[in-house]
């Protein structure tokens, strides 16, 4: 098989890449640029997408309901993922289950139905962003448990 490329699907808005190619990339509020997103930023995605569910947050998504600004940090990898990692740790119901380089994987557990939320990062050091994804395990509704979650990650990050 040979790979075709084709012009049109990169400018279609229909195709998702071309939303991204069109627009520039995500923007934060003060429209500066954040990460540009290149032709092959689909392959080092890492993440899984979310699921047609109102369960789950991706820095990755390009469905608004799931969508979040992928996090900014300054100065060394590896000290902004051991901020990280301290930053989620403080949540309770928090297990860290993976840990590589560049990647974080941890469980929370609801308190009230124990319920566990799948939430990954990863960490993309050229940009000098940290995306993530955050997800129910099971059910299709989390009431907004997931992006209350991240956007207090996203804040107490933030203040180092």
């Amino acid at each position: 098989h040979h790979f075709k490329f084709s012009a049109a699907k990169f400018t279609d808005i229909r195709y998702p890449m071309s939303r991204y190619l069109i627009s520039g990339g995500y923007q934060n509020r003060l429209s500066e640029p954040i990460w540009r997103i290149s032709f092959f930023m689909s392959t080092l995605n890492p993440l899984k997408p979310c699921p047609n569910k109102p369960n789950c947050i991706s820095t990755f998504s390009q469905d608004r309901r799931h969508s979040m600004l992928p996090l900014n940090f300054k100065g060394d990898q590896k000290e902004s993922l051991q901020l990280l990692k301290k930053v989620v740790l403080s949540f309770p119901g928090t297990e860290l289950l993976a840990e590589k380089e560049n990647y974080l994987h941890f469980t929370f557990k609801s308190a009230f139905f124990g319920f566990i939320d799948d939430v990954e990062f990863y960490l993309e050091q050229t940009q000098k962003v940290i995306h993530f994804r955050s997800a129910s395990r099971i059910g299709h509704s989390d009431l907004g448990a997931n992006r209350r979650r991240m956007d207090a990650i996203v804040e107490r990050f933030s203040r180092f």
